[in-house]
């Protein structure tokens, strides 16, 4: 019956069920962890580069500094896994949306 409720509600908040197994997962799963990886490594660039211009700047934008580490300790490559049931695509696509927020701070920390 749990299996029974697990599904019903993957359906309903997710809007479908997706099984990660059969030919061609692993090598999915290991794309997804990939992009993943690759975002949070650029994320963790930006951050050098938020924090290098909040110095130059004469200290000047803290809070674009303390978002970014905000996003950068909620990113879905360090806090969501591939194995959970969707082959990563949710830390996949997680992984671009919070990029684009620390592009965000860092286009601003600009201005």
């Amino acid at each position: 019956m749990a299996d029974f409720v697990r599904i019903v509600l993957a359906v309903h908040l997710h809007g479908g069920a997706f099984a990660c197994s059969g030919p061609g997962a692993t090598a999915f799963i290991e794309t997804n962890t990939v992009i993943a990886f690759t975002h949070v490594a650029f994320g963790f660039i930006l951050l050098l580069v938020i924090v290098t211009f909040y110095f130059l700047r004469e200290k000047k934008g803290l809070l674009i500094v303390g978002f970014s580490v905000g996003v950068l300790a909620v990113h879905p490559a360090r806090t969501i896994g591939a194995l959970l049931g969707d082959c990563g695509m949710r830390m996949g696509s997680g992984a671009k949306y919070t990029t684009g927020a620390l592009g965000v701070g860092f286009l601003h920390q600009l201005l």
